[in-house]
């Protein structure tokens, strides 16, 4: 089997409120260009076997660029994202948080950015506001480990093996 090139991998992590995680995706899927190759890594933290759960399933299902991951419990945050962040194999990787919502192409501006800054950029956090377009601080005082968790960095030639339950 081939790997087709992934531009941008993205990984969400949800903890049961799967109503605001599918409003993420498909803000993602509305606004992000589609000559970006991507792929969106759903890590399900929750064992929970709810009727919102499955209707979050299948319309999930609809698109065709997103790998849903099972861990049957709550990691956490940080080693939720590290199932997927250790094996990637895209350009670019986004942490996106579960309620996120797109109203532009974020991710094109984002890359084009990179790309240009290649030498001197390895991460972006990208302007972050509130639905009446205020300003969102998007990092906390105890450091960087909080800017990395919310970055966009990037990633080398990695491969990802089956570490948890996923569907393509």
């Amino acid at each position: 089997m081939t790997e087709k090139k992934i531009d941008l991998s993205i990984s969400i992590v949800v903890y049961k409120d799967y109503l605001s995680a599918f409003e993420t995706i498909k803000s993602i899927e509305t606004f992000t260009n589609v000559n970006i190759k991507k792929i969106i890594y759903v890590i399900d933290n929750s064992n929970e076997k709810s009727d919102s759960k499955k209707r979050f399933l299948k319309k999930i299902k609809l698109y065709e660029d997103i790998c849903f991951i099972s861990t049957e419990k709550n990691l956490g945050f940080s080693k939720a994202h590290n199932l997927v962040i250790e094996k990637l194999y895209s350009k670019y990787h986004a942490i996106v948080n579960p309620d996120v919502i797109l109203h532009e192409d974020s991710f094109e501006k984002i890359i084009n950015f990179m790309e240009l800054n290649q030498k001197d950029v390895g991460m972006v956090i990208p302007k972050i506001v509130d639905p009446n377009g205020i300003l969102q601080l998007a990092y906390r005082r105890d450091g960087l480990k909080s800017i990395f968790e919310t970055g966009f960095k990037r990633h080398s030639e990695l491969r990802l093996p089956s570490t948890a339950q996923i569907n393509h």
